[in-house]
């Protein structure tokens, strides 16, 4: 199965609230959605200028949560 990961630094702004920022290399994993495939950053993988944490804004639910990655910004890993 093909691996994914950013091809470049990329700073995004969630829910309309927060900059996050994910750096070049990050691996990827991909979701089906009704356009076909997608690529999302982990939660985890995500750094945030929010002043109250990441946690924060997190504390709702990570499992459903997406940071949806830049289609320009993924590149397939070759191995």
């Amino acid at each position: 199965m093909p691996r994914y990961q950013l091809a470049r630094d990329v700073q995004m702004i969630f829910q309309g609230l927060h900059t996050v920022r994910a750096k070049a290399g990050t691996p990827l994993r991909m979701v089906m959605c009704g356009t076909g495939p997608g690529y999302v950053i982990p939660v985890a993988r995500v750094e945030t200028d929010s002043a109250t944490g990441r946690g924060t804004i997190w504390a709702h639910d990570t499992t459903f949560y997406h940071i949806w990655a830049p289609a320009d910004a993924v590149e397939e890993v070759l191995s």
